[in-house]
């Protein structure tokens, strides 16, 4: 059977007079009614003269100064209107009536519906993302890994999502509600089938082929009150035979049991040193094994003994001192030492050197050091030897207190000489 259709949005994507493109959904409609589609050509009303004619009639008769009050009020007028207004009229062309021509001659030419009611798929482009999935309709299906990046055509009904690849059907999953996600884990490469299924077991035997220290680090990681808080730290070390093979990973793992770190971040570290494994020894399962470290920092015994009471009785009968009186020289001369040791730091620091003391001092020459040396060293003038009884110097500056000057008379000091200031 054909049925001719008018170019309506709903039946036809793109009207073409030789070569017309029907939607997908109204296509598939048609093959499960088994009829065909005959679109008309577009723009030509004199090639479907019936259907354009109709039109106006339909707008005088029927729509023409009616009210109505909902959608069913409407319909059971339309069909009021079809039994008896249009349907007992006389064709203008035909000169029949239509509805006594669709009993006698036209209804017998139809067939009945058979099968179920036919579900609308709704059709969509998605890409497949990296993690061989697409999202359709708020829901994650898994596609084969080998379209990954690709553009695939998705078909959802009620029971069934099916993805195509340039027409050829890829993947068929159950419909999930939003929110879920369909994946078969075949769709992954056959690499990181051991990463999606997350089986613990699976690991442990992957590792114990490839080498016993490898199985018992892994069997240590996983032996805890969880085993799946360690499940990233599990993929984590298996990812490190890719990158640097399976004999130096089981050779890092044995050196990490014998110094008990189990941890995966401990293990990378020795892999990129690359240590002689020589070195290790041969039974890593002794409870009391023990490594000897490398003695750069070894001290002599003497160094961390120290000098009991009897000790002390000894050095003291020697130098002819009491007890206390040799720990209160052994103390005094601790103190002389940090004070002296903290007072030559301070002098260094302001670079005072023994030459400005004034012991030593000449006041007869002339004054021939820096000006700018002197400010900072002292912060009076140079004054009359006769006067020197009057002046009271302070330390100089940076070597304690701050620099001042004072004086024990009443009157005010006029020193004599060049001022440095």
């Amino acid at each position: 059977m054909t049925v001719v259709l008018d170019n309506l949005k709903v039946a036809i994507f793109k009207a073409d007079r030789y070569d017309p493109v029907a939607q997908r959904t109204f296509e598939e409609y048609a093959r499960y009614r088994s009829f065909v589609l005959d679109p008309t050509r577009s723009r030509d009303p004199t090639g479907k003269p019936h259907v354009e004619r109709s039109i106006p009639y339909i707008r005088e008769s029927f729509f023409r100064g009616e009210t109505w009050l909902n959608l069913e009020h409407v319909q059971r007028e339309a069909r009021r209107w079809c039994l008896e207004v249009a349907g007992t009229r006389i064709h203008g062309t035909t000169r029949q009536r239509p509805l006594a021509v669709f009993e006698n001659v036209e209804r017998s030419c139809l067939t009945p519906l058979q099968g179920e009611r036919f579900d609308p798929p709704h059709w969509a482009e998605h890409t497949v993302h990296p993690d061989c999935h697409i999202s359709f309709q708020r829901s994650l299906y898994s596609v084969p890994h080998g379209f990954r990046g690709r553009k695939v055509w998705v078909r959802g009904d009620q029971k069934l999502v099916r993805i195509y690849v340039d027409g050829t059907l890829v993947k068929t999953h159950a419909r999930q509600p939003p929110g879920r996600r369909a994946t078969d884990y075949d769709n992954y490469p056959a690499e990181l089938t051991h990463y999606t299924l997350r089986d613990l077991q699976r690991m442990i035997r992957q590792a114990r082929s490839q080498g016993p220290d490898l199985d018992r680090f892994k069997e240590g990681l996983l032996s805890r009150t969880v085993p799946w808080a360690k499940l990233r730290q599990t993929q984590k070390l298996l990812c490190f035979c890719t990158k640097y093979g399976w004999p130096r990973l089981n050779t890092a793992c044995r050196r990490a049991l014998i110094f008990k770190l189990i941890n995966v971040h401990r293990i990378e570290p020795i892999l990129l040193q690359d240590l002689d494994p020589s070195s290790l020894p041969t039974d890593t399962d002794h409870d009391t094994l023990v490594i000897p470290l490398n003695p750069c920092f070894q001290r002599p015994p003497g160094s961390f003994t120290q000098p009991q009471p009897k000790e002390v009785s000894s050095i003291a009968q020697k130098t002819s001192l009491g007890v206390l009186d040799l720990l209160e020289l052994a103390l005094q001369d601790g103190i002389d030492r940090c004070e002296n040791k903290n007072l030559s730091t301070r002098l260094d620091q302001v670079a005072f050197e023994e030459a400005h003391t004034f012991e030593d001092f000449d006041w007869d020459a002339p004054v021939t050091f820096d000006r700018l040396r002197g400010r900072g060293v002292f912060s009076f003038g140079f004054p009359n030897p006769l006067d020197m009884r009057k002046i009271l110097p302070a330390n100089p500056r940076g070597a304690g207190s701050p620099t001042t000057t004072t004086t024990p008379l009443s009157s005010p000091i006029t020193p004599s000489g060049t001022s440095s200031a």
